[in-house]
């Protein structure tokens, strides 16, 4: 088998703890709107979802992004791409539970399990396809285990929430093209304050304008 670093197993608790603060933080607050936790995603990210049907959500917003026939990347790059996203997931601060990290990790340590991830697939609907896909093979791969896992809020959001770009901005003072241009988003509630928004690009410029 594959082994998982014992630092992901270590880090259960604190995945735990990032999704219940985040059920609290929504228990506190009746109208507080978490993007893709209890809304809708897209231009509809202020329209508020009831529980069962925020829960519903996941799964739609996988299934309708796993569009791409593109190449799939070959199996090691397809498992550091996993590894990528797990160890992403471990630091916390993402939606997913205790269960479906574990599940993750037994899908990792799994050598009969290599996801399905397109090449260039940044199209569309945006950056989320790449997810979409490795998500659904997670998901498929599961099921297929007799270990199916139903997905709770926000868990759906957080397993497509990763991009996929080919370099073009150098670091600054450096000369070689490391970052994609894909903006660097992320946020989360706090206890005591508004949620904590941070919103960047690597770049001036887009790119798109350049070329254009």
């Amino acid at each position: 088998t594959r082994s998982a670093p014992r630092a992901w197993s270590l880090a259960r608790s604190r995945v735990a703890d990032s999704y219940d603060a985040v059920l609290r933080y929504l228990a506190e607050n009746d109208e507080a709107l978490i993007y893709g936790f209890n809304t809708l995603s897209g231009h509809r990210d202020d329209h508020q979802l009831g529980d069962a049907t925020a829960t519903a959500f996941q799964s739609r917003l996988i299934d309708t992004h796993v569009i791409s026939d593109a190449d799939s990347y070959d199996d090691h790059v397809a498992l550091c791409i996993t590894a990528a996203k797990i160890m992403q997931l471990s630091n916390g601060g993402a939606t997913v539970s205790a269960a479906l990290f574990d599940a993750l990790l037994e899908v990792f340590e799994d050598r009969s399990f290599v996801p399905a991830i397109p090449q260039q697939s940044s199209y569309s609907c945006g950056d989320v396809i790449p997810g979409a896909h490795w998500a659904r093979s997670v998901l498929d791969h599961l099921a297929a285990s007799g270990k199916e896992h139903a997905l709770l809020r926000g868990e759906g959001m957080a397993l497509i929430a990763m991009t996929n770009s080919p370099p073009g901005i150098p670091p600054w003072g450096g000369k070689r093209a490391f970052f994609g241009t894909n903006p660097i988003a992320f946020g989360f509630p706090r206890r005591d304050g508004p949620p904590v928004i941070v919103d960047m690009s690597s770049s001036v410029v887009a790119r798109g304008k350049i070329i254009l």
